[in-house]
């Protein structure tokens, strides 16, 4: 919802001056299908955040996964927002030491934006992290790992390796997590992944007929195969998108929604002919 929809519907705002210069025959009818853009973002963002709190999923932990870096390390919990945004004496300051992806019986308190993590473990790119981290204001300030070498020391680390650390356990669910979550729960499993597989599909179209828009907008300044391949620019951005994204954070979803924009693309692309015939 926050990556794929709002730049799809905020394109909205510009799409008049855009078929203003393409000068269609069809510009009116154009600019009108424009709106359907932003109206559907806007029923689709409703709908779900009503089925988010009927559900109940936007206050039930489940097991989930971040990032070191996205979490905060307080000495102890907090159950509101003005207590989360305290800070001060009750952000953590000192040691944890790691072992085997977990701090033994020293007691730890996680949070992230939503609520506290239960249970946390740690994993160290994809395995039982090995750890001495050094907290300041619940943020790490210092990182060691045990060296591959005889002596087994622990040696200090780069901060950019924090990106390669992440912090399971039970937690309340974001983004694709609390989509999926709701979705199981109103509808059960299988429909849980029908309702994802429209929206990937949603989501590709989207991103293909703004490409195709810009294609055809450019049609009139440019010459036809450079406009042609236009089309392919918000796939473009997807693929290069995907692989920048955080490691361990390219889901299954994020790369069939890339796989399904550029398919679509080319797809659209090829049957551009028979489309202006059609609008025309």
């Amino acid at each position: 919802m926050l990556y794929v929809l709002p730049p799809v519907a905020s394109a909205g705002g510009v799409d008049g001056a855009l078929h203003a210069e393409a000068q269609a025959k069809a510009t009116k009818r154009h600019a009108s299908a424009a709106l359907l853009g932003p109206l559907a973002y806007g029923v689709l963002a409703t709908f779900l955040g009503l089925a988010f709190v009927a559900t109940g999923s936007f206050h039930r932990a489940v097991e989930g996964e971040r990032p070191l870096r996205e979490v905060t390390a307080y000495h102890v919990d907090f159950d509101t927002v003005s207590q989360r945004l305290e800070g001060g004496e009750r952000l953590f300051t000192g040691f944890y030491r790691v072992a085997e992806g977990n701090t033994g019986v020293v007691a730890t308190h996680f949070g992230t934006e939503r609520g506290m993590i239960r249970a946390p473990r740690f994993l160290d790119r994809g395995e039982p992290a090995e750890l001495m981290l050094r907290y300041r204001a619940g943020k790490v300030v210092e990182l060691q790992r045990k060296s591959a070498d005889s002596l087994n020391a622990f040696r200090r680390q780069p901060l950019s390796a924090l990106d390669e650390i992440t912090i399971e356990g039970r937690m309340l669910p974001r983004g694709g997590t609390l989509l999926a979550e709701s979705m199981t729960r109103g509808a059960g499993p299988i429909m849980a992944r029908v309702g994802l597989a429209a929206l990937l599909l949603l989501a590709a179209l989207g991103a293909a007929a703004w490409g195709l828009g810009i294609a055809r907008t450019l049609r009139s300044k440019l010459p036809e195969k450079v406009a042609r391949f236009a089309a392919l620019i918000p796939a473009l951005g997807v693929a290069v998108a995907a692989p920048n994204m955080p490691k361990r954070g390219i889901t299954p979803s994020a790369a069939i929604a890339a796989l399904l924009t550029i398919v679509t693309s080319l797809a659209l692309i090829a049957r551009a002919a028979e489309a202006r015939r059609i609008t025309e």
